[in-house]
């Protein structure tokens, strides 16, 4: 008889989720290729993108140049270039970012202000200028519980500044 919160239990709890995280991704990256095919310069626009999910249920709200999917509990972050992001440590973690355009930084801090004023965007949804992004400073002790795709796809990607303050002990998802 198995009982209790064992090994066992645990990795098929997690293989679930990984599964129904793959098939929302799934779901939410072909109604993209439809909203996009509905605009003629192929443009993601919420109110297409909300029309194609409407039939799953799921809610999408813009949030900057981002759209939140809510799905089937999950909170997914969709760029308008219609890259699919959904990290489990955006509810558990601090995590505050801003990018840099004019130099390719990515900053990070556990803070929403620096002492400039400059106000930095909480969770980690820079995907849409991952291809920009040339180094990231880790301004500030950062402690995630997830790592997953953090900084992939950031192909120009060839410096960490402050990698010190990246604290992995409470990382419990790397893939």
């Amino acid at each position: 008889m198995l009982s209790g919160d064992n090994g066992i239990i645990k990795r098929a709890g997690k293989a679930k989720d990984n599964s129904e995280i793959a098939e929302d991704k799934e779901i939410i990256e072909t109604a993209i290729i439809h909203a996009m095919g509905k605009n003629k310069y192929g443009n993601l626009e919420e109110e297409n993108l909300r029309n194609e999910l409407s039939k799953y249920h799921a809610e999408v709200n813009s949030k900057g140049s981002n759209f939140n999917v809510k799905m089937h509990g999950r909170d997914y972050i969709v760029s308008k270039t219609g890259d699919v992001n959904y990290y489990e440590y955006m509810k558990s973690t601090d995590i505050y970012w801003r990018f840099d355009s004019n130099n390719g930084i990515l900053y990070l801090r556990s803070t929403e202000e620096d002492e400039k004023g400059n106000i930095y965007t909480k969770g980690m949804s820079w995907s849409e200028y991952k291809a920009n992004i040339k180094e990231v400073t880790i301004e500030e002790p950062i402690a995630p519980t997830s790592t997953k795709e953090m900084f992939y796809g950031c192909t120009e990607l060839t410096k960490f500044n402050n990698i010190h303050n990246l604290h992995t002990e409470n990382v419990e998802n790397m893939m």
